[in-house]
């Protein structure tokens, strides 16, 4: 008999990067020192250096989410590399949920 399964959602922490008010526990949370710098018109941004195994630097702004699987390491193929990954917070709210 063939049966139908739904594959429960991962259970992740998450924080969003809000600039100088949180990049330490920013880079505490994905395990990377990362700078701070910022830009001609005051905004801030974190400086990701070979962003998710690439060799180039990429700026993250204010507002985007970092976020972690609870269950990493289970399967690389499906998280990837890293434990983490970044999204923009529009697109982290309509994948997850916030938990209470």
């Amino acid at each position: 008999m063939i049966k139908k399964a739904i594959k429960r959602p991962d259970e992740i922490e998450y924080i969003e990067f809000k600039g100088r008010e949180n990049f330490e526990e920013v880079c505490e949370f994905i395990g990377r020192s990362e700078p701070l710098l910022t830009r001609i018109d005051g905004t801030e941004y974190l400086l990701m250096n070979h962003f998710n195994s690439s060799e180039k630097s990429v700026p993250v702004d204010p507002g985007t989410i970092f976020y972690k699987w609870n269950n990493f390491g289970n399967d690389e193929n499906i998280y990837g590399p890293t434990s983490w990954d970044a999204i923009s917070k529009n697109e982290f709210f309509k994948r997850f949920m916030e938990c209470e």
